[in-house]
């Protein structure tokens, strides 16, 4: 299916087609999404009701300690932090991201080199055979094997910027069944999407532009929950409110759809995902893949 025609309002149909065709360059910043994907598996609180997890489901309810999780190994702790001291693990394993929270029992951990790529574990997960994680923080993780303790420390950016770093969305304690990417740099929204039949030039370009000198105004009304399958990242699910989920409906996407690849690259990966973006500055058009009542669905969206 195609990309219908809009008929509504000039200004709000430009704002929202300018939406549409952000949408999937920030869907697709899976160097995000990979590690937003912890989130999804944290384990429950003491009191909180945990809600059974049944398939591709992109659950659960964030810890306040969100801000913690680190990406890229950035982590902005003072020297002398609250790592254990357990010798460095010499078992192969990368740590890419934490989700820690003040107690380290209740923590996750994204590790890769476990044999089948990056996984997120939970405290007491096995990691290898005979290897368990045992303790989670906010820049290592504690491992036990054989009875004794080994540190495995995130690998530190030596460049760290502050937009890698997820921040608690508003009101994440009272809906945290989704996630709010953080803004991406001003000026990473391209400049060259045409604009749409019968929305001025002029009008479609000050849209672009008020986007790209704040990619944060997207990036409040555009949210993106990751899909874990088994622990890895299976696809992304994206949701809007108000009149930009009627814009979403009319791109042929429906509620609970969920985007596993794009132009037939798979939605699952850091470097598919920067193959995906590479291949869209230059694209007539963007053929979706959505997993839809458990069925490949492909939509075709044209960008001009």
């Amino acid at each position: 299916m195609t990309l219908p025609g809009l008929s509504t309002d000039p200004l709000r149909q430009s704002t929202r087609l300018a939406v549409l065709a952000c949408v999937l360059l920030a869907a697709l910043a899976l160097w995000l999404l990979v590690r937003l994907g912890l989130a999804l598996w944290p384990r429950p609180l003491a009191g909180d009701l945990a809600a059974p997890v049944v398939g591709n489901v992109p659950v659960a309810a964030a810890p306040a300690s969100l801000a913690r999780f680190h990406l890229f190994g950035v982590t902005p702790l003072r020297p002398g932090s609250d790592a254990p001291g357990a010798p460095a693990a010499t078992v192969g394993l990368i740590l890419r991201g934490t989700l820690a929270d003040r107690d380290p029992r209740v923590g996750v951990a994204m590790i890769d080199g476990a044999g089948s790529g990056e996984r997120a574990f939970r405290v007491g997960d096995e990691v290898l055979p005979g290897v368990r994680l045992a303790a989670v923080h906010a820049d290592s993780v504690e491992l036990t094997r054989a009875g004794a303790s080994e540190t495995l420390r995130l690998v530190r950016d030596t460049n760290p910027d502050p937009a890698n770093i997820v921040r608690p969305t508003p009101g994440s304690a009272k809906a945290a069944q989704t996630l709010t990417t953080p803004a991406p740099k001003a000026g990473a929204i391209a400049a060259n999407i045409p604009a749409p039949a019968g929305v001025p030039a002029q009008q479609w370009q000050r849209t672009l532009e008020r986007l790209r000198n704040d990619p944060a105004e997207l990036m409040q009304r555009v949210q993106v929950v990751p899909v874990l399958d088994g622990g890895r990242l299976a696809g992304v699910r994206i949701h809007t409110s108000g009149a930009d989920a009627q814009l979403l409906a009319q791109a042929g996407l429906q509620a609970g759809d969920v985007v596993t690849a794009v132009n037939g690259q798979r939605v699952d990966s850091l470097e598919r995902g920067q193959q995906i973006l590479a291949t869209l500055g230059s694209a007539a058009s963007v053929r979706v893949t959505v997993l839809r009542n458990g069925q490949p669905t492909d939509i075709t969206v044209a960008l001009k």
